[in-house]
């Protein structure tokens, strides 16, 4: 993913920054836990209609979606216990790292909103 590259150099783009930033802010952990409840139904409707490999990539989509949410979590955590900025600075990497990985997965299916 060419815009995961080199890391620390995208930093003086500041605008770009603030609207993934902002991005996250509003896309935050109750929406995405959201997009795991309502992921997760779908799939288990629309399950058995689907080839086992497609059910596959939805599943580690889904596992994908679950690991940000923690993310997020971890991420509030260390800022409610005030663990210090080497801790934000270490979850917000994490959270950055996960939510690139969603970004990568493309479109929800249709039927999840």
């Amino acid at each position: 993913n060419v815009l995961q590259g080199g890391g620390g150099g995208g930093e003086g783009d500041g605008l770009n920054t603030q609207l993934e930033q902002l991005a996250k802010d509003i896309l935050g952990k109750d929406f995405f836990d959201k997009v795991v409840t309502e992921y997760s139904d779908w799939l288990s409707k629309s399950g058995s209609a689907l080839s086992a490999d497609d059910r596959a990539t939805h599943e580690k989509a889904i596992q994908t979606y679950k690991d940000l949410v923690e993310a997020l979590q971890e991420q509030q955590k260390v800022k409610d216990d005030k663990l210090g900025e080497e801790a934000e600075k270490a979850a917000q990497a994490k959270v950055d790292e996960k939510y690139g990985l969603v970004t990568d997965l493309g479109a929800l299916p249709d039927d999840v909103q």
